[in-house]
């Protein structure tokens, strides 16, 4: 009994890929699967099988998946060679819009990017003072030279799905603190009519946020090193495993 309690019992999808709701937001590459026709074919069936299962409600984003991708395909030279794989790009089927209460979060999620932003650069008794208070010649001098790195880094990429994202952290037209600050204002007064902010709180809620996240910022280092130790073991693995084919090839002739 203790072997299958244990052998059912895995980590949380999200814990397991490194992932929250804030991910499609702030990841410079869209993630890439590699599947085979065969796989396809299997997972649409066992998605139809079970969707009662898989979807929470009747308006489940599944079931609009299921219903424009139809019954399973009975022709199966449509499949082509089951066993070759190819890539496919995750991407989002529907579009931003700001009444989705997941786009809301990735509005609140690149606000705190925006203040942390803005906070390194001026400081103040409260944060209302700091965004209706004038930036000094030195602070506009040294967001003016952190803004022009990071444009040049945003032009150096090739993707222009990934420059014109709606969501993008990154907004080349903030390049002076003002605009940064005109900014995060018409962000919170969205994020204001849908409460998640309070103006007459100093906006104390997404400060908290920002302070956790700092707060946690040493969990996600070990998350990293974690993940990158078992990159390397699979870097291994997969180099063993190469080295072992390759003697195993160069045995065949001789038997």
């Amino acid at each position: 009994m203790e072997f299958f309690d244990a052998a059912s019992t895995i980590s949380d999808i999200d814990e397991h890929f490194n992932m929250d709701e804030f991910s499609d937001v702030t990841m410079l590459n869209k993630p890439m699967i590699f599947i085979s026709p065969s796989e396809i074919n299997s997972t649409h069936q066992l998605l139809l099988d079970h969707q009662k299962q898989v979807t929470e409600a009747d308006d489940d984003p599944m079931n609009e998946v299921l219903a424009s991708l139809g019954p399973i395909p009975e022709d199966e030279a449509m499949l082509g060679d089951k066993s070759t794989e190819f890539g496919l790009v995750l991407t989002n089927k529907w579009e931003l819009n700001m009444s989705d209460e997941s786009n809301i979060q990735a509005l609140f999620s690149k606000t705190k990017y925006l203040i942390v932003d803005l906070l390194k650069i001026q400081r103040g008794e409260t944060f209302t003072a700091i965004l209706h208070t004038d930036a000094n010649k030195q602070q506009q001098e040294l967001y003016k030279a952190i803004h022009s790195r990071r444009l040049a880094a945003e032009n150096e990429k090739t993707n222009e799905e990934e420059k014109n994202s709606k969501m993008a952290l990154f907004d080349p037209n903030d390049n002076t603190i003002k605009k940064l600050k005109e900014h995060i204002l018409k962000n919170l007064t969205i994020l204001e009519q849908h409460k998640l902010v309070t103006p007459t709180e100093d906006y104390q809620e997404i400060l908290t946020s920002i302070a956790k996240d700092i707060c946690n910022q040493r969990k996600y280092r070990q998350r990293r090193k974690q993940d990158l130790k078992k990159i390397g073991e699979t870097v291994e693995r997969m180099s063993k495993k190469e080295k072992s084919t390759d003697c195993d090839s160069a045995l065949i002739p001789l038997l």
